[in-house]
């Protein structure tokens, strides 16, 4: 068996918990991440479960990067830069397919 992840998606993930981790640490403050996964901007939610605004944590992997695309309905939008190894999917991929 093959484990299959899409790498954006997995990106993502990464930064959520990132941002997660940082708001413990730097606030002290504990967050419920939304773990849906959808394509359809149009009913996007917040990335932070009970938050009483809409929050959208975009993250990219490459450090060059400087723009990142919220939805429109979002009050805040945080971007979080993942930096991993050039490697790292492949090493990966390799270490958990059969």
């Amino acid at each position: 068996m093959i484990l299959f992840l899409k790498k954006d998606t997995f990106i993502g993930k990464i930064g959520e918990i990132a941002f997660k981790k940082f708001a413990k640490q730097k606030f002290g403050r504990e967050i419920n991440l939304d773990w849906e996964i959808s394509r359809e901007i149009s009913t996007f939610k917040s990335d932070i479960i009970d938050s009483t605004e809409i929050v959208s944590i975009r993250s990219t992997d490459t450090l060059e990067s400087i723009w990142a695309e919220a939805p429109t309905t979002a009050k805040y939008g945080i971007f979080v830069k993942v930096a991993l190894p050039k490697d790292f999917f492949m090493k990966f991929y390799r270490r958990n397919s059969v």
